[in-house]
């Protein structure tokens, strides 16, 4: 592994996001500025193709011998569903692969298999961005769905893809469910409320079970898919863009230095991480969360972290542990297991040990994008 492939998978970790700031900071092109502060340089790693190559080696026998711990095998329950994308290329737990056109922006896991939104460059704030299907045999259903520059939503375990679009009314929008098995829209729910905070084409959404929350200007709107009943959420704040996660859901606390994850149902407050230069993000379960430092960017995309050091908290038992972020980037599998990426291998690892599974891969390039993370810029 050359020292340029290494400084790229170090840039892989700075599209981890968190909520943004609020609405005075994140007009216009203020909220693509504030983003790219926090997290480096994103324009760095823009623009290359890029492969992931599997090693061709039997389950039993993916244990890396170069290694200081022996890597426990994973259960079927690990390997299933989870995803990491460079460039055009796909590498899926089950050891398929797949390959699509133009370069992937962000990989979406549902019930269905994986979402993956490309286009001409990996940039997500890129006017073009397609969608297309990965199912668990690798076979690619692309949908021809243009959403431009907006936030959707999905769920691990719903076959659907949730976003806001507009109508003809300015204050009025519709929140639309579309089944990514067949590609069709299932539910049409209208919205009421100005959205001026974030610069997307739409209020951004995120589907957590049968609820979809939508960021609009005065208030984060709950949207249940069951009723159709809409209500202003008393947990979330306004003019944010919804990350909402297994009922739960990361909260920048604007007066004080840190960060809270909450159940959006009841308010209670599950963790709080009082300093502001970690950014938090949860597991598709809601039942982990990790907290990384700020990274640091050279104009030729050599990046690296500030702290190398991330935690790693079990939100039930009320317990953290450090794990080495210096050589490796991370992202989950659909199950919350965490999904980790340096120059040889990908491993899935238990969240609260040291276990992890190894699969050799071949990273040649830049552009990496994890399952589990949010790119949204």
């Amino acid at each position: 592994m050359t020292e340029r492939l290494a400084a790229l998978l170090h840039a892989e970790a700075e599209s981890l996001q968190v909520p943004p700031p609020d609405a005075a900071t994140t007009i216009g092109i203020g909220r693509r500025q504030v983003r790219h502060r926090r997290l480096g340089t994103a324009a760095a790693a823009a623009g290359v193709a890029a492969a992931l190559v599997v090693g061709g080696v039997a389950l039993s026998d993916l244990r890396d011998p170069g290694r200081a711990n022996d890597l426990a095998p994973a259960s079927a329950a690990q390997l299933d569903g989870w995803a990491a994308a460079s460039g055009s290329d796909i590498l899926l737990g089950n050891g398929g692969t797949a390959e699509i056109s133009g370069n992937v922006k962000s990989l979406y896991y549902t019930s269905a298999g994986v979402l993956v939104r490309s286009g001409a460059s990996s940039s997500t704030d890129a006017v073009d961005s397609t969608y297309a299907l990965i199912d668990d045999a690798g076979d690619v259903t692309d949908f021809s769905l243009d959403l431009g520059d907006r936030v959707p939503g999905t769920d691990p375990g719903q076959p659907y893809l949730a976003y806001a679009d507009a109508t003809d009314q300015p204050d009025v929008w519709n929140v639309v469910l579309r089944d990514v098995r067949t590609g069709e829209v299932t539910t049409t729910i209208p919205v009421s409320g100005a959205f001026t905070w974030g610069g997307w084409v739409a209020p951004p959404v995120a589907l957590s079970g049968s609820h979809v929350f939508v960021g609009m200007d005065a208030a984060t709107l709950d949207v249940d898919l069951a009723t159709g009943a809409v209500t202003e959420s008393d947990t979330l704040p306004a003019s944010t863009m919804p990350t909402v996660t297994a009922g739960r859901e990361v909260v920048e606390e604007r007066r004080e230095r840190g960060v809270r994850v909450i159940d959006v149902a009841t308010g209670e407050v599950l963790l709080r991480v009082n300093e502001r230069d970690r950014f938090l993000t949860l597991s598709p379960d809601g039942r982990h969360a990790i907290a990384v430092g700020w990274r640091t960017c050279t104009e030729d995309g050599e990046c690296s972290f500030d702290e190398p050091v991330a935690q790693v908290y079990d939100l039930a038992a009320g317990t953290s542990r450090e794990i080495d972020v210096s050589d490796a980037s991370y992202g989950w599998t659909p199950g919350g297991d965490l999904l980790r990426v340096d120059g040889d291998s990908v491993d899935v690892c238990d969240p609260g040990s040291d276990e992890c599974f190894s699969t050799p891969v071949e990273v040649d390039g830049r552009d990496l994008r994890l399952g589990g993370n949010t790119y949204e810029a």
